[in-house]
């Protein structure tokens, strides 16, 4: 029970500055365990608890309406079980023997719990013991209790998004690892290599990359004759797989003697030109989806070096140049949202067109919460494939960065250093982003060297966004960039557009340019579900055609309500 006539025993057990100390202390680690540790021996010391406890969820899906056990995740004293029966505790509760799980806490000498949650989501449960001197928890005691158990819960899901952050760090840094090294092969397969030389690399890049030791690669001519070009297997293995590639046309799996073995089709202008088989790891693990991404496109670059290698230095070229736009035009395709969100009062549209050089043209549409909105578009410099990887990195961190509430001067700050250290002084980006808040009609902006938004208000004035700071990527130090703001009543249309637009040129090289886009968007306002298509079509006709010498994109954002 709860004593709430011993208030005046403990009076002193909330002291502010060690609650500051605590919480400081929890939020700088990212380690769970630790933080369970030290809330428990806290809450021992401070209260004088004999024995105490932290459960977990057994099921990780948290959101799930299945019940989940709990399991012994910390224990400080005795607890005589490993698991118990999954139990809704929402805040503090003195255990009575209301179901298997109080049963079970009060037989191992526990008489309290509370949760470690943080909103909806629950870390876990802390059961408490008795106090050393026998008495009962006061009012203030508890309080306390809810009050540390609110910072551990604050701190655990601090950790949870900075592990997340970590894990995406990683997967960039993975999948941007994994792209170079296949750009290198691709450089070095492109090459005039003779044969042994191309299958040489392959094999070295297979066991350097994957750890397998045990594989063989097997060409098809045009009569589906087999010819082995490489191999680290017996002959008798050999000889039933190549029976077995008669009778398959895909991905397969094959058992040789207890031993899983992978056969890859290797095509190329869509007909089978060679089979990779590949045994089990060396260290068993299965073959992941980047494993998979990585046999495919080795597989593709090795082939294609291989009928290169037989043609002439034209057709190679272009052979080449094929493959790097293929790929820079699908990362580029990944990288743009599916949907764009739905804005009360507003009408949202967007449109980006690839030029056929390839280059790093992004836009972005995210809600980052109940009512609040994240506008984006920039341009990447340079073409090919090392701008459409910049623009990955710079899709990737804002992802992440929005997902936290700071302001747009330091997540346009922290985007800047990520670019900064992942490229070469001759790289970087010019980007603008705005946040909408519905609830609060505020409308904030940032331009860090982009080509300067257009809005139109409901008064049909003309306003530039300007107000920033310089591009992306090209100093390792905190910008003093500049927030513009505009109420978000004023705005009748806000219009982003990337340099291709009002660079296109006539026959005569004059650029359409930023005058003839403004009196468009004028006479167009009144029609925004047909502005940025009209838009594409004017700008089209007035190159004659011409549109895919750089990157177009376009974002168009019109109140419903309309003009005065």
């Amino acid at each position: 029970m709860i004593n709430k006539t011993e208030q005046h025993l403990n009076p002193t057990i909330i002291n502010l500055q060690s609650l500051f100390d605590l919480s400081d202390k929890l939020n700088k680690s990212d380690d769970e365990e630790f933080i369970l540790n030290s809330v428990l021996l806290s809450l021992m010391g401070k209260l004088g608890i004999i024995r105490a406890a932290v459960l977990v969820p057994k099921n990780d899906d948290l959101q799930s309406n299945e019940i989940n056990n709990y399991k012994v995740k910390l224990n400080k004293g005795y607890i005589g079980f490993e698991e118990v029966e999954y139990d809704n505790i929402l805040e503090f509760r003195e255990l009575q023997n209301r179901s298997e799980f109080e049963l079970k806490l009060k037989d191992s000498g526990y008489y309290f719990a509370i949760p470690l949650m943080y909103k909806e989501t629950i870390f876990g449960i802390i059961c408490l013991g008795k106090k050393m001197t026998g008495q009962i928890l006061t009012e203030i005691e508890v309080q306390y209790l809810q009050i540390v158990t609110t910072i551990a819960g604050n701190a655990l899901q601090n950790s949870q998004y900075f592990k997340s952050l970590t894990i995406e760090k990683y997967k960039v840094e993975a999948r941007n690892l994994l792209l170079q090294t296949l750009f290198e092969l691709s450089t070095k397969l492109n090459e005039r290599l003779e044969i042994k030389e191309i299958l040489k690399l392959f094999s070295l890049s297979l066991m350097g990359q994957l750890a397998v030791n045990k594989f063989a690669f097997v060409e098809v001519d045009n009569k589906n004759n087999y010819k082995i070009l490489e191999t680290r297997l017996e002959s008798n293995v050999i000889s039933f797989i190549l029976e077995e590639l008669k009778h398959i046309n895909q991905v397969n799996k094959l058992v040789l003697d207890d031993n899983n073995c992978l056969v890859f089709p290797i095509r190329y202008n869509d007909k089978i030109k060679a089979w990779l088989i590949l045994c089990e790891k060396n260290n068993k693990k299965e073959y992941d989806d980047n494993d998979r991404l990585f046999i495919e496109s080795l597989s593709n670059l090795t082939i294609t070096a291989l009928e290169n290698q037989r043609l002439q230095q034209e057709e190679l070229n272009k052979q080449k140049l094929e493959s790097e736009m293929g790929l820079a035009l699908e990362i580029q395709k990944n990288l743009l949202p599916k949907s764009l969100p739905e804005l009360n009062n507003f009408f949202i549209d967007a449109r980006s067109i690839p030029s056929k050089y390839v280059g790093g043209d992004y836009y972005d549409a995210l809600q980052t919460g109940e009512n609040k909105y994240v506008l984006t578009i920039a341009d990447v410099s340079g073409k090919g494939v090392p701008a459409s990887l910049l623009m990955a990195n710079l899709q990737s961190a804002l992802r992440i960065l929005t997902q936290f509430d700071i302001d747009l001067v330091e997540l346009t700050n922290k985007l800047n250093k990520i670019i900064y250290e992942n490229t070469s002084a001759d790289k970087f980006i010019t980007f603008f982003i705005c946040e909408i808040d519905l609830e609060e009609g505020t409308f904030h902006y940032l331009n860090a060297g982009h080509n300067p938004p257009i809005i139109i208000t409901k008064d049909k004035d003309i306003i530039e966004l300007r107000d920033g700071g310089i591009i992306l990527g090209v100093l390792d130090e905190y910008i003093e960039y500049k927030q513009g703001e505009i109420a978000l009543d004023d705005i009748g249309l806000l219009f982003l557009y990337t340099d291709g637009l009002v660079e296109a040129v006539d026959d005569s090289k004059k650029e359409y340019g930023l005058e003839k886009m403004k009196e468009f968007l004028i006479i167009n306002k009144h029609n925004p579900e047909d502005m940025i298509e009209s838009l594409v079509t004017e700008v089209n006709e007035y190159s004659d055609g011409n549109l895919n010498f750089d990157d177009l994109t376009m974002m168009l954002l019109c109140t419903k309500k309309g003009f005065n």
